[in-house]
């Protein structure tokens, strides 16, 4: 990056020596940065990624971030005892995944036995090839050969549309980035998610907004009312701009087909972020 150049801040690690920025030239539209060569006009409202120092090339493959507040339970599933809470923008270590790959298995030190278990969709990774666990009815979790591939379920429909959007985004001049994970499938379970967008300001005409969808184990087709895309919105790829009205509400739409009988579950994650 030349001097002088403006970037949008993101996150930190947790010793405040590094920066996550925006960075389309990334393969995920991010990059880190060493903060004494940045000037920010204040660090407090800067989130931490917390567990660490910002990845690096040895430690990345097997990292996930979450993407909001999430339980840390002793078993794969929502009946076990909640172990403690983590944050959003939580950086965690992943050692496994359960067989259908709805949930975690992560290093948590403040249970006897080092581990836990969060919940899959709220968390954003690129690890690849994680141990795969059966859960069983005693609490424990058996391990799959290596070989082994997650069998697919169907999403659990959320019961959105355009009058009941899944979830409201609304980002301002204190909440400049957002991040929302969620699954579909096809051609049973949850196919169509709805999400409602809006950029609150008090200044007039359009303004921008970065947008970037990650993808795994499908591609969904998105649209935006009522604001049709000049370009289709493509998963894993950089973010795109996008003019916006302010103190008006959008409503993107992710739906998801499958070509043929087999089922296709798919996880994604939105980004949304002010300039």
């Amino acid at each position: 990056l030349p001097s002088d150049t403006i970037v949008s801040v993101i996150g930190q690690d947790a010793s405040g020596e590094w920066y996550r920025i925006l960075y389309d030239q990334s393969a995920d539209g991010t990059g880190w940065v060493a903060s004494r060569f940045i000037a920010v006009t204040s660090s407090n409202n800067i989130p931490i990624i917390a567990g660490g120092d910002a990845p690096t090339e040895a430690n990345a493959g097997n990292l996930g971030l979450t993407t909001q507040q999430l339980n840390v339970r002793s078993g794969p599933g929502v009946d076990y005892d909640v172990l403690g809470i983590l944050p959003p923008n939580t950086t965690i270590t992943l050692l496994g995944i359960t067989d259908g790959g709805h949930w975690y298995k992560i290093v948590w030190k403040e249970a006897p036995e080092g581990t836990g278990w969060v919940y899959a969709p709220y968390v954003q990774t690129e690890a690849a090839d994680l141990p795969i666990f059966v859960p069983s009815e005693d609490g424990t979790a058996t391990p799959l050969p290596a070989t082994s591939t997650p069998t697919p379920v169907p999403a659990q429909e959320d019961g959105d549309d355009d009058a009941n959007p899944l979830t409201g985004i609304t980002l301002d001049a204190n909440t400049h980035t957002a991040v929302f994970s969620d699954d579909l499938s096809a051609p049973l379970g949850d196919q169509t998610d709805v999400i409602q967008i809006a950029i609150s300001s008090a200044e007039e005409g359009t303004l921008p907004l970065l947008i970037r969808l990650e993808c795994e184990g499908g591609a969904p087709e998105v649209s935006l009312s009522p604001l049709p895309l000049a370009e289709p919105l493509v998963c894993n790829q950089p973010y795109r701009v996008i003019d916006v009205l302010p103190n008006r509400p959008y409503l993107l739409t992710l739906h998801l087909e499958a070509p043929d009988a087999h089922m296709i579950y798919m996880r994604y994650t939105l980004y949304l972020s002010l300039p």
